[in-house]
């Protein structure tokens, strides 16, 4: 199953650094000097982030996978998670026609659900909205929004080690996938639960930010987009290059 078009695929070649671009500038051919320029976002906060999820679109199989988001110059690359970069996906803010199909788009990122522990079996209830492994003839497993509603409770065992066990059962209604509509049974292996972390990568925000300018003409006040700020400082780095190459070695 392939998760990005030939349109958004990127070649191996351009799985370059999130924070580091390497430029060489071969002007001597006994040794070329390389300038190392970081790109990165400097207003970005050194905050521990949490990981990313990311729902895939309609029309490949709307599965939520664990993906890392990066920046390509104003473009907004997704690399799935254990997938090679073949899979990643590429979005422009010129992709967006309106503010509903960029509101579509930012809802399909979250901080990434954690498996269920048999302990916080208490905790999920009717009502509780879950994120699960869809039964699959398959075997593929794919994780699918759905929300419980009904808990058929036994009573917790214990493992070899003394683990609580929990063996209740739960149904729970399909939002999404091949089982959308229908009401299936699941064991807590098979649930994720969302976090409530409201936070969202600084990349993923950056590029909401910038899509929300172009989308209302901010772009066109004459404020500077992530290219044309990578430009000026490539440019700066030449000149910098330029004008301590032009210094004798011996001022004596």
């Amino acid at each position: 199953m392939a998760l990005a078009s030939e349109s958004t695929q990127l070649s191996t070649s351009s799985t370059l650094s999130l924070f580091t671009k390497v430029i060489n500038f071969p002007m001597s051919s006994t040794s070329p000097p390389t300038f190392v320029c970081d790109f990165a976002d400097d207003e970005l906060p050194s905050e521990d982030w949490p990981e990313m999820e990311f729902r895939s679109p309609e029309d490949k199989d709307q599965a939520w996978y664990g993906v890392e988001p990066w920046d390509m110059c104003d473009s907004l690359v997704v690399s799935f998670n254990e997938f090679p970069c073949a899979y990643d996906e590429v979005y422009s803010p010129e992709d967006f026609k309106n503010s509903d199909e960029l509101k579509e788009f930012e809802e399909r990122f979250r901080p990434t659900s954690v498996q269920m522990q048999d302990s916080q079996c208490p905790t999920v209830n009717e009502g509780t909205k879950v994120c699960a492994t869809c039964p699959s003839v398959t075997g593929e497993v794919k994780f699918y929004d759905a929300i419980v509603v009904a808990v058929e409770r036994t009573e917790h065992g214990r493992d070899e080690e003394g683990s609580e066990v929990c063996g209740c059962n739960f149904k729970v209604f399909w939002n999404q996938g091949p089982c959308a509509n229908l009401v299936t049974s699941a064991k807590v292996g098979d649930i994720c639960l969302k976090r409530e972390d409201g936070r969202m990568h600084p990349k993923v925000v950056s590029f909401f930010k910038e899509a929300r300018r172009q989308l209302h003409g901010g772009s066109s006040q004459g404020e500077e987009t992530e290219w044309q700020k990578m430009l000026k400082r490539v440019n700066a780095a030449v000149q910098n290059y330029n004008i301590s190459s032009s210094v004798p070695d011996n001022l004596g």
